[in-house]
């Protein structure tokens, strides 16, 4: 989209009348719909964006007066996904408003200063046209309830606060007196009616140009993989600290002290020795010509290259075996091979297609096959890291960043599979990977 700024400097009387100029801009000649995507107006804009560790900032823009230099957008990460949108929307009137005329783009909640009222004005009428949100609470015949308000900010894809001040601005009528809404608790109310972020990540990963920049398989990533490491490990139980871990995968990449490891006396440095270099491994083929089920079988292999007996490493079970917990029967040792090379099919059809994918339909095929390499537990031992790390392969493959799952959120990662175990869907496992993969790349982006 080429920005017209003439045009849009002639309409800023006020915010709400240079929201609609951009939208106009926005949505020429295509059907509004909502939730609107703020995110999409940056791809059109040409404006890469990026979530980090903002501390007291909301929102922070990186532009040039003169446009000698490209702009480019960041956005607290710790923020929920509905003040990220409004933080995203309230950055770009600053780009088609502000530059060259008010520095610095550093943006605070709750700021006094008029142009960053401004900008939250314009993302409210942005993200809540006015002529949609009085249709929006026209729908209900009476004054507006708490339940109300919180469905209307739903279709908004904006926070019940938000979208209560909102229509407080255009349609005051429908507010019942302040104390009817003074002891509701919007966030638990979401979840009893069945409320959830999937399709605001969903739209802002597909609007993601950045999502794991090329630079990030660099220092970055080692200081990553600690983390990865360390998580994935306690995940399965194994006693070991951050220190111990940052330790060993050092010595591996400085070449150091590998037979220290590698002599199998001590069990539990051998496990995360090859964990280390299970991670290189992943970084080493992501982007070779093609890949398939088969890797699998080597990152087990590899997971167990430092342990007493590594030849048993990568080769499938050769007996039934039941997961604690699970809701569900692994398939038969005897027909592991064969469900290995069915999911394969999966694997090719994506590898073929993923070009024509958006990312979201690229994440929930791997979410997926995740779940279904769980249900066909193709190992006698670390199948949990073997298959989050085959996951990660097929991430980084596509240019998503790789996810690790903190120990605190292992009750939460469980949940979601037996969900899925249980007939009901991946949505719950899709989720979760969405969430995870955004704070990876805030993650990186911190240490970069």
């Amino acid at each position: 989209m080429i920005l017209d700024k003439s045009y849009l400097a002639l309409h800023t009387g006020s915010a709400e009348e240079l929201a609609d100029a951009f939208s106009a801009m926005v949505f020429k000649g295509k059907e509004r719909s909502f939730p609107i995507n703020p995110f999409d107006a940056l791809t059109l804009l040409d404006i890469p964006f990026v979530f980090a560790k903002l501390r007291k900032l909301e929102g922070l823009l990186i532009a040039d007066k003169d446009d000698s230099l490209p702009a480019m957008i960041a956005i607290n990460s710790k923020r929920p996904i509905q003040r990220q949108r409004y933080t995203c929307a309230h950055e770009i009137c600053h780009f088609i408003k502000d530059v060259g005329s008010y520095d610095p783009y550093s943006c605070t909640a709750g700021s006094k200063i008029y142009v960053e009222r401004f900008a939250e004005n314009f993302a409210a009428a942005f993200l809540m046209p006015r002529d949609e949100i009085i249709r929006q609470a026209r729908i209900y015949e009476q004054k507006l309830y708490p339940d109300d308000i919180l469905r209307i900010a739903e279709y908004f894809g904006t926070s019940y606060q938000a979208c209560r001040i909102r229509i407080r601005q255009c349609i005051p009528k429908k507010l019942r007196d302040d104390y009817v809404y003074d002891s509701y608790k919007p966030a638990i109310r979401r979840e009893e009616l069945g409320f959830n972020d999937t399709s605001l990540y969903t739209m802002t990963l597909d609007s993601w140009t950045l999502a794991w920049p090329e630079t990030a398989e660099t220092h970055a990533a080692y200081v990553f993989k600690n983390n990865y490491i360390y998580n994935d490990a306690r995940m399965e139980g194994i006693d070991i600290d951050e220190e111990e871990v940052a330790t060993i995968v050092t010595d591996l990449r400085l070449k150091a002290q590998e037979s220290i490891y590698c002599d199998g006396n001590h069990a539990a440095l051998s496990e995360i020795a090859g964990h280390s270099l299970l991670y290189d491994y992943i970084f080493k083929i992501c982007h070779q010509p093609s890949i398939d089920i088969y890797a699998l079988l080597d990152l087990n292999r590899i997971l167990f290259s430092c342990v007493p007996f590594p030849e048993y490493g990568g080769r499938t079970r050769i007996q039934n075996t039941a997961v604690i917990g699970a809701k569900f029967e692994t398939v038969d040792y005897q027909d592991v091979m064969r469900s290995l090379i069915t999911l394969n099919e999966v694997i090719g059809h994506l590898e073929k297609n993923h070009d024509s994918m958006p990312k979201s339909e690229i994440v929930r095929a791997i979410a997926d096959i995740h779940h279904k390499l769980t249900v066909i537990h193709p190992f006698p031992d670390g199948n949990g890291r073997t298959i989050r790390a085959f996951t990660n392969l097929l991430f980084l493959r596509y240019g998503i960043p790789p996810i690790y799952i903190r120990t605190e959120a292992k009750k939460e990662y469980i949940n979601a599979l037996s969900k899925a175990d249980t007939g009901t869907g991946i949505d719950s496992l899709y989720s979760l990977m969405l969430q995870l993969i955004f704070k990876s790349h805030a993650e990186f982006m911190s240490i970069q």
